[in-house]
């Protein structure tokens, strides 16, 4: 079958999507568009996307959120596994993990815990309910929540990470394949937005180094962060619902295509 790629248009930037369309244009790929209907978990005339394609989804964490409804064929256009990205479950594979030294909560365990200093806290899965950021000296988390309009009902059911505040130089993101760099780009600086696509060859070295000890799926994001101690794993991501930042585009879907061309991929 002929791959096709999904675009989801309710869950990324008019200039993202653009930059996508032109790329799918010049590598003469075929696509597709849709929204999610959230209170209905399903997408935008679905009846349309017929079983003769090999989809490839790129959209948001409300795709993910309602996969399970899905027909096979649309379940496999994410390399998804929602128990493998959460941090939860890999938190005791001894990765070398930026908090490592974290502990994890069930929300209610939590919700109206202060604490006497400022902590970092974000939710196990990759899917996340809530932006993560910092719990302030004796602010509650549902406090946080409300503070920063996050969907409290959505953070019911999650696991949530508290850890200590780090100081984190640089961020950056890689789309490996195994343990190939499909792409990277560097997206924080100092705690602040900066997209680049300078990313060391130390930095590259570490994505593969590290990639080698987890695999989610064999297409998957790993995020590093480099601090004043070491360099870490902040998360590993769904590639799917990842941002992009300023990764060469061009190069990344068309090397998606060319893998699942190959059927070289693994899906559960």
């Amino acid at each position: 079958m002929f791959n096709k790629f999904l675009i989801q248009l309710n869950s990324m930037e008019k200039n993202t999507l653009s930059n996508i369309f032109q790329v799918l244009k010049r590598l003469d790929i075929q696509y597709d568009t849709f929204f999610t209907i959230s209170n209905k978990s399903t997408i935008s005339d679905i009846e349309r996307f017929e079983n003769k394609f090999n989809y490839i989804t790129i959209g948001g964490v409300s795709f993910l959120r309602m996969i399970e409804s899905f027909n096979s064929y649309l379940k496999e256009s994410v390399d998804y596994d929602i128990n493998k990205f959460d941090q939860f479950t890999y938190k005791d594979l001894n990765l070398p993990l930026l908090n490592h030294n974290a502990s994890y909560h069930l929300f209610n365990d939590v919700k109206n815990k202060k604490y006497n200093r400022d902590m970092f806290i974000k939710p196990s899965k990759d899917i996340k309910s809530f932006n993560g950021g910092i719990l302030l000296k004796n602010e509650t988390l549902l406090e946080y929540l409300k503070r920063t309009q996050a969907d409290i009902e959505k953070s019911l059911n999650e696991n949530i990470i508290v850890s200590e505040l780090q100081h984190i130089f640089y961020e950056y993101r890689f789309f490996m394949y195994n343990d190939e760099i499909l792409e990277c780009s560097r997206y924080k600086w100092n705690n602040q937005y900066s997209p680049s696509n300078v990313v060391p060859d130390y930095i590259k070295e570490k994505a593969i180094e590290y990639s080698k000890l987890y695999k989610p799926k064999d297409i998957f994001v790993i995020d590093l962060a480099e601090t004043n101690k070491n360099i870490s794993i902040v998360e590993y991501q769904c590639w799917n619902i990842s941002a992009f930042y300023d990764c060469n585009l061009f190069s990344l879907l068309g090397k998606i295509n060319e893998i699942k061309t190959k059927k070289e991929y693994y899906v559960n």
